[in-house]
């Protein structure tokens, strides 16, 4: 009787001890779920830990996301963060926020596969980011999530962006990264002091790297002689390339250009003649209303765009580099040696079939209905191409000097 008491109590404790081992076996099979859903990948570089996982199938009406970038190296880093395998994103958008203090919370649909570009990551230093998913269509939106290093080349655009700390602040003075239809651009505002090129024997300014990575150039002077955007005014409809000042900018091409003609590239440049009617049937330009009572620049162009070797600025860009409406000397694109008024290709409206410009004043400032029969001076703008190496630092005394 003992014995058979003995071997049941044996065989009981044996089922218990089964059961606790079964089921820490099932909590270490939970715990071992909530580890596979975050992932981490290192390299000798970088440390990614994406706590939610990196590849997402989202169904609810809202997901967050978290993850974190740390640089395991001695020297800066570079990085970016973009979307891979996006399907049925089309009316989902995101919101991400981080915990680095100079970084600008970002609110956008997922039509532009990078998030963050050349985001610089000090060494040994950790950015973390919350990502906050809207999807209220409560579609089936899959996407990756993906951080890459940006490798570094030796290319005009790279060595401003190495030399250069930007901002996204669009009232800063320096570099301004700004998010485009097509990609980022970077354009210089206020009065920098390391944007200066040396080029085919010539002094400029860099304006802007545009997003395919070519970098605009303005002449830091004027060329030698006053000129008439056109000679009369037309009934016809008023193209940029017919205009005097084009075939003037092209035979000064030829003069001082041809030799390097390879290292120029024939981009698009903006002629904006987009137009509305008033109540009197008055033609205004669309460039008035944005520039002159909205203050809005844009870098998308709502007109015609040429595709030439070289044009003039844009009031646009020249709004995006400080100048206002009001007296400014204290941007780059002022020199106290230019005497009189400079001409933008931009239109602000054509009346008695006369078409006026925007221009440049002596003392700064963007101003509006300049006659095109008037004569101003002339500031060429060229676009070097991507493959452009340059040495120097940007300085009037160490300039980019082109290779």
């Amino acid at each position: 009787m003992q014995k058979k008491y003995t071997l049941s109590l044996i065989v009981i404790l044996c089922a218990l001890f089964l059961c606790v081992l079964i089921l820490l076996q099932y909590q270490a099979y939970l715990g071992r779920e909530e580890i596979i859903n975050g992932v981490t990948y290192v390299n000798e570089y970088l440390s990614v830990n994406y706590m939610n996982g990196k590849s997402f199938q989202i169904k609810e009406e809202q997901k967050d996301i978290e993850f974190s970038i740390t640089n395991q190296s001695d020297e800066p880093i570079l990085y970016y963060i973009h979307f891979t395998n996006m399907k049925g994103t089309e009316k989902a958008s995101y919101e991400i926020t981080s915990s680095e203090k100079s970084f600008q919370k970002i609110e956008d649909n997922f039509t532009k596969t990078i998030i963050v570009s050349r985001y610089e990551l000090k060494p040994h230093e950790t950015h973390r980011y919350q990502m906050h998913i809207n999807n209220p269509d409560l579609s089936t939106i899959e996407f990756d999530l993906d951080i890459d290093i940006d490798e570094k080349d030796s290319s005009f655009s790279s060595t401003i962006l190495a030399q250069n700390e930007f901002s996204e602040d669009s009232n800063a003075t320096g570099l301004i990264r700004k998010e485009e239809q097509y990609g980022e651009i970077y354009y210089f505002r206020g009065n920098v002091l390391n944007n200066y090129v040396s080029f085919a024997g010539l002094t400029w300014r860099i304006i802007k790297i545009n997003e395919d990575k070519t970098v605009k150039l303005v002449l830091n002077n004027t060329t030698e002689e006053m000129l008439k955007m056109r000679e009369e005014s037309t009934e016809e409809k008023v193209s940029f390339q017919t205009s005097l000042l084009s075939q003037h900018l092209e035979e000064w091409y030829k003069i001082y250009l041809e030799n390097v003609d390879s290292s120029i590239s024939s981009t698009l440049y903006c002629f904006d003649d987009s137009i509305m009617t008033d109540e009197n049937n008055r033609i205004e330009y669309l460039s008035e209303v944005r520039l002159f009572k909205e203050n809005f620049p844009t870098n998308a162009c709502g007109g015609t765009t040429i595709s030439q070797k070289i044009a003039l600025m844009t009031a646009d860009e020249v709004m995006f580099a400080g100048g206002t409406q009001e007296e400014n000397k204290d941007y780059y694109l002022y020199l106290d040696s230019i005497p009189g008024s400079w001409w933008t290709m931009t239109p602000n409206k054509k009346e008695n079939d006369e078409m006026s410009y925007i221009v440049v004043a002596t003392n700064g400032a963007l101003e509006k209905d300049h006659k095109e029969t008037n004569e101003l001076f002339v500031r060429p703008v060229i676009t070097l191409t991507k493959k452009t190496e340059v040495t120097g630092t940007g300085t009037i005394t160490d300039p980019y000097t082109v290779k």
